[in-house]
């Protein structure tokens, strides 16, 4: 963890080559921006498989994330190099009203 507080969580990833993360459940917004180039594989809760190439700098943001609207997957580095990721959760919803 790099930082917590009530709005949002911010941490690292290190997932060495051939290291799995174990399944867990996004329910709210968050980004990930990727830190060094790679590849990894995902399995989702819908039965999907998700293979991904990372360049550095790439970003995903899951904007409409939910207790509703949620999912669940693994990570696997299915590539030679170490996987380096910043997360940024967000905490609250969304106030559209007030954007």
């Amino acid at each position: 963890m790099v930082l917590e507080n009530n709005e949002f969580k911010i941490w690292t990833i290190h997932l060495a080559a051939g290291e799995s993360m174990p399944f867990h459940t996004h329910s709210k917004r968050y980004f990930w921006t990727a830190l060094s180039a790679g590849k990894s594989i995902s399995y989702y809760n819908d039965g999907s498989v998700l293979e991904t190439q990372y360049e550095v700098n790439d970003v995903k943001y899951f904007s409409d994330l939910s207790d509703a609207n949620f999912f669940t997957h693994n990570l696997e580095n299915t590539g030679s190099t170490e996987l380096i990721f910043m997360t940024v959760e967000f905490l609250k919803e969304l106030d559209v009203e007030n954007i």
